[in-house]
């Protein structure tokens, strides 16, 4: 499992905020001038801003390990709403840092059943069974959905079926996390409520899946 650092998981989650860095600056106390360059790995933060900028991103330290630099990683128990930005590598970064928390997650692309995806967005669904699950949006034009199709993901199970009016529902949660940028951390949480049998399922199918995959006679030792 790989340990992330905080400049690592903070760079890649604001590259998938749904809003921007001048106003994420404004929100944590910094000059915009700042937080570009730590984003861009000129210069450090002031411990206070990053300490604020953790909080508002869902972010605390793992003080029970250290990193071979001598910092502590980060680690996370928010569930969140991002959209995808161009920077491929931090979704990547963003998208591991989510797989890894918690142990048995899977992700699929969400695609409404005997209806047509919408043409904008494409939805990555990272779930484990009976939990409150986080949700990358990508734009289909874009660098971004790139990865959805070049194996980069782990854990990624591929496209989803999914009643239509729950891919609806979701398309609606990205709406609104768009226009309410404050609501990220939260939004999830009031879908699960509304949406958990749905959820429950897909949580209960890709486990079912995965443990097929681990107990396939091809996956056996012969030793």
């Amino acid at each position: 499992m790989h340990e992330f650092t905080c400049y690592e998981i903070v760079c890649a989650l604001l590259g998938c905020w749904p809003e921007p860095l001048l106003t994420v600056a404004k929100r944590v106390g910094a000059a915009n001038r700042a937080l570009d360059s730590y984003i861009a790995g000129k210069a450090a933060l002031d411990e206070h801003v990053l300490s604020r900028l953790m909080k508002l991103v869902g972010l605390k330290y793992d003080y029970g390990k250290l990193l071979k630099d001598g910092t502590h990683p980060v680690t996370s128990a928010e569930r969140y709403v991002l959209i995808a930005g161009n920077e491929t590598e931090r979704v990547l970064n963003a998208y591991n840092f989510l797989i890894e928390q918690g142990q048995a997650k899977s992700s699929v692309e969400l695609v409404p059943a005997g209806g047509t995806p919408g043409h904008r967005w494409r939805y990555l669904l990272i779930t484990r069974y009976s939990e409150i699950p986080s949700l990358i949006c990508f734009p289909r034009i874009g660098r971004a959905a790139s990865v959805l199709e070049r194996g980069q993901l782990i854990d990624f199970h591929g496209q989803y079926f999914v009643d239509p009016n729950f891919y609806d529902a979701v398309a609606l949660l990205r709406a609104d996390v768009e226009q309410q940028p404050s609501k990220v951390l939260v939004a999830m949480e009031g879908f699960y409520e509304r949406w958990r049998i749905d959820v429950t399922q897909i949580g209960a199918a890709l486990a079912n899946n995965v443990a097929r995959y681990r107990n396939h006679p091809a996956r056996k030792s012969t030793h």
